[in-house]
């Protein structure tokens, strides 16, 4: 199967319930997946990085709508990253072309809205930089969140590589 069918096959898999569907259940959640995932209340993180000053309100209210369903999470973070495979054709031989696509729709939507930040259009460039998504955690930004997570007594796990994977391996 091709790469770029993966999702596709997966969105085959998934579908969306009611939170209540897991009431009282222990449940094992990819912590990295998670924490990209965390709605802030700062629209210019993104454009300026680092911890956001929101962090600890939003993991409280994602930790509080488990709790009043009461599922008991438990957090899985990546261990050791393993190098990234080469990117593959159809007939599973490695591409030469050296372009990353990756995260390029995301750089063009940044780069708008610095753009419009500078024309002083600053209702459009905030809207611009919280659609252009999140920048991927760093290594700071998840040991902030395992910090939090020792304050609360929030179980969590470091896995030996992948956090999807230790998560699988646990079902």
């Amino acid at each position: 199967m091709a790469l770029n069918s993966t999702g596709t096959f997966f969105n085959k898999l998934v579908r969306r319930n009611d939170l209540a569907e897991l009431k009282g259940t222990r449940l094992a959640i990819d912590a990295n997946h998670w924490v990209e995932n965390l709605e802030f209340v700062e629209p210019y993180h993104v454009a300026m990085g680092g911890i956001p000053l929101s962090l600890n309100t939003a993991v409280d209210a994602e930790l509080e709508k488990l709790a009043r369903y009461d599922i008991r999470p438990l957090f899985v973070f990546d261990g050791i990253k393993l190098p990234p495979a080469p990117p593959m054709n159809a007939d599973s031989k490695p591409l030469n072309s050296g372009v990353q696509t990756l995260g390029v729709n995301q750089y063009r939507r940044r780069e708008e809205a610095w753009r419009l930040y500078q024309k002083n259009d600053y209702a459009s460039a905030k809207k611009e930089f919280r659609e252009a998504g999140t920048a991927v955690p760093s290594s700071d930004f998840i040991e902030a969140v395992i910090k939090y997570f020792r304050q609360r007594n929030v179980e969590f796990f470091r896995a030996p590589y992948l956090s999807w994977a230790q998560c699988a391996w646990f079902c």
